[in-house]
């Protein structure tokens, strides 16, 4: 799909899929990588519950993916040349498991000022189907703008404060957004989005990276962070973002929590 396609479709739907970032061979590689350092990272207190934010600040091979050129050419077709990621989010739901996400949408939350200077990148990293279950959109459903949502606390919801746009769900409009292992979808801040719980025997594996404008801003907290992966940092409102020089690192994990307290 070039970038005039997706481009179009995401500027009619909210979303764009499917998109290829990598062949399925590299995403199982980023995949054993993941679970080689899985006991460091539980160690580390970086995790919580199937969510792993941030995840591109202590991990070597998560910051090498946001760079993924295929990626950055479809968020650039998207939001310009000057692209920084804002975050990363591991969202792993184990076999038979009851974790699910709750019908959101992300800017609600996020406090940034240009909603069209944000999109949401997911990638697949292992086979993503509804038994699984994948993430679903309600198609043009940014055009809604903010709705008001509510806290409704489950432990069984991925987003901790398990918030919920208070809205009718058109059926006719949802889709399912099943992925090959490689592939991944773009979506719009204020598109509603969710999805089930896990009914297959294997992990369902998903890693999703925000990437903002260069001109974009925090206006809720006094502090933020973002990554400069293409073009210049234009706007300097962020907090730079250093690579990770090695997994897990004790500069890393500390710059992590730092990232993490001025976001939550």
């Amino acid at each position: 799909m070039n970038q005039d396609a997706i481009r179009s479709k995401y500027l009619s739907d909210g979303h764009c899929f499917p998109i290829e970032a990598m062949s399925p061979e590299q995403a199982a590689h980023y995949r054993d990588a993941f679970l080689r350092l899985e006991p460091e990272i539980d160690a580390s207190g970086a995790r919580r519950g199937g969510q792993l934010n941030q995840s591109h600040v202590i991990l070597k091979f998560v910051n090498e993916i946001t760079r993924n050129a295929k990626i950055l050419d479809a968020v650039e077709a998207v939001l310009g040349p000057n692209l920084l990621v804002w975050g990363s989010t591991f969202f792993i739901k184990e076999p038979r498991s009851t974790g699910f996400v709750s019908w959101h949408q992300d800017l609600h939350y996020w406090g940034l000022d240009k909603p069209d200077g944000m999109v949401s990148a997911w990638l697949a990293l292992g086979p993503v189907t509804k038994e699984n279950g994948c993430m679903q959109f309600v198609s043009g459903s940014q055009t809604l703008g903010d709705l008001p949502h509510k806290d409704f606390f489950d432990e069984n919801n991925f987003l901790y404060r398990g918030q919920q746009a208070q809205t009718e769900i058109d059926p006719a409009q949802v889709v399912d957004v099943e992925l090959k292992a490689g592939e991944f979808s773009l979506h719009h801040g204020y598109l509603l989005h969710a999805s089930p719980a896990n009914r297959s025997d294997i992990r369902r594996w998903g890693l999703t990276i925000n990437y903002i404008s260069a001109d974009n801003r925090q206006i809720v907290s006094d502090e933020d962070y973002a990554m400069l992966v293409r073009g210049h940092d234009t706007g300097g409102h962020f907090k730079p973002v250093t690579d990770p020089v090695e997994d897990l690192s004790p500069d890393a994990v500390a710059l992590h929590g730092r990232i993490i307290d001025a976001k939550d």
